[in-house]
């Protein structure tokens, strides 16, 4: 997490500077043409994470950066993906609406005025684990902490190797 005065916009090249000269740049990866292993000059990665941020792609894209992870992860490599479920308090209100073909369901109060939400959420834990295959599951942890409320808040934690 950097504050705003950490950043300098970079004018050529797009991408951003720190304070302290290092430089990154926003990618969108579903953009046609990116590919993980250009972007990252053919480096090959022990452990990719994917925190709270997988279940806003559809079914499709979803599966296509799952294949762009597996070129760029050791064969013995770690993928850790987290997610929340329809128990969290923005979603329980879905927990039963269909999903469209590609797989996604619109959340309609998502407190943003000019932005549509849809999101992408395992109804249970098998779900979870297909959802992410060719990955093979290691371990799935299951919490159910109440941070936001006083309900419990289901989030799935997967650990998986390639």
């Amino acid at each position: 997490m950097f504050q705003k005065k950490q950043l300098k916009n970079v004018s050529r090249g797009g991408g951003y500077k720190l304070g302290d000269g290092r430089h990154f740049k926003a990618v969108n990866l579903l953009d046609p043409g990116v590919e993980l292993k250009k972007l990252f000059n053919g480096m090959i990665f022990d452990l990719i994470i994917a925190s709270e941020c997988m279940y806003y792609f559809k079914n499709k894209e979803r599966r296509d950066l799952l294949t762009q992870f597996m070129d760029v992860i050791e064969p013995h490599g770690i993928f850790y993906v987290s997610m929340p479920t329809y128990d969290f308090p923005l979603y329980r209100g879905y927990k039963d609406v269909e999903k469209d073909s590609d797989g996604m369901v619109e959340i309609k109060e998502s407190g943003s005025i000019s932005e549509k939400l849809s999101v992408n959420l395992p109804r249970s834990r098998n779900e979870m684990i297909s959802m992410f295959e060719p990955f093979k599951m290691i371990d799935l942890l299951v919490t159910d902490e109440p941070r936001f409320s006083d309900h419990p808040e289901r989030e799935y934690h997967m650990i998986a190797k390639k």
